[in-house]
C-alpha cells in the first residue's frame, strides 16, 4: 500500500466517524425527545400547561443538542471547526420559534383551542429548521470536506411539512389520536433521517 492510499484510507475513515457519529447523535436525540413527550403525556393537563411542556422541550432540547455535539467520541484525528457562540446559536433555535408558536395559539378560535396539544410538533419543526440554519449549515461550510450529512435540515423540513396532518387529525377525532399521530410521525422521520445519514456515512467508503 502506497503513502497516498493509506493516507486516503485514514481521511476517508473520518469522514466515516464524523457522520456515523451524526446519525448516532440523532438516534440519541429523537430518544430523548420521545421520551419526554411519553412523559408529558401520561400527565393530565389542561390545554395551557402543554405550553408549559413546550417550553420546557425546549430547554431539553437546546442542551441535548450542545451535549451531544460537546460531549460525544467525535473524531479528533483532525479536528472540526465549529462556528462561534455555538451555545447561543442551540439556545436561539429553541427559543425563536416560541413567540411565533404563542402568537399563532393567541389568535386560534375557542372552538380550535383542542389544538394546543398538537402545537409541540410544528414548534419542533421549526426549531430544528433553525438548528440548521444556525448551527448546521454554517458547520457544513466550515468542514465541506468532513460533513456529508443535514439531518437537522430533513427533520425540521419533515415535520412542518407534514404539520397539517396531526392538526387535522385533532379537530376531526380528538386531542389523544392527535397527539399519538404527531409522536408517530416524529419519531418514524428521526427514524428514517437516521438510517438515511448512516447511509451517507456508509457511502464513503465506495468513492
Amino acid at each position: 500500500m502506497s503513502l497516498s492510499e493509506f493516507i486516503d484510507i485514514v481521511e476517508k475513515t473520518r469522514v466515516f466517524l464524523f457522520n456515523l457519529m451524526r446519525s448516532v447523535a440523532f438516534f440519541i436525540y429523537g430518544g430523548l425527545v420521545t421520551g419526554y413527550w411519553l412523559l408529558i403525556a401520561s400527565i393530565p393537563m389542561v390545554w395551557w400547561l402543554w405550553i408549559v411542556a413546550a417550553i420546557g422541550g425546549c430547554a431539553l432540547c437546546g442542551l441535548c443538542g450542545w451535549v451531544l455535539s460537546r460531549y460525544l467520541p467525535w473524531p479528533r484525528m483532525i479536528s472540526s471547526k465549529k462556528p462561534r457562540y455555538l451555545g447561543l446559536r442551540w439556545l436561539l433555535a429553541f427559543t425563536i420559534p416560541i413567540p411565533i408558536i404563542t402568537a399563532i395559539t393567541s389568535i386560534i378560535p375557542t372552538y380550535m383551542e383542542k389544538i394546543y396539544v398538537v402545537m409541540w410538533y410544528p414548534y419542533l419543526g421549526m426549531s430544528l429548521l433553525l438548528a440548521s440554519i444556525l448551527i448546521e449549515k454554517p458547520i457544513t461550510k466550515l468542514n465541506p470536506e468532513l460533513v456529508r450529512s443535514r439531518p437537522f435540515l430533513i427533520t425540521g423540513s419533515t415535520l412542518l411539512i407534514l404539520t397539517p396532518i396531526p392538526i387535522i387529525t385533532t379537530l376531526i377525532v380528538d386531542e389523544f389520536s392527535g397527539w399519538l399521530i404527531a409522536l408517530g410521525l416524529m419519531i418514524m422521520t428521526y427514524t428514517i433521517t437516521g438510517i438515511l445519514v448512516l447511509r451517507i456515512a456508509l457511502r464513503v467508503f465506495e468513492e
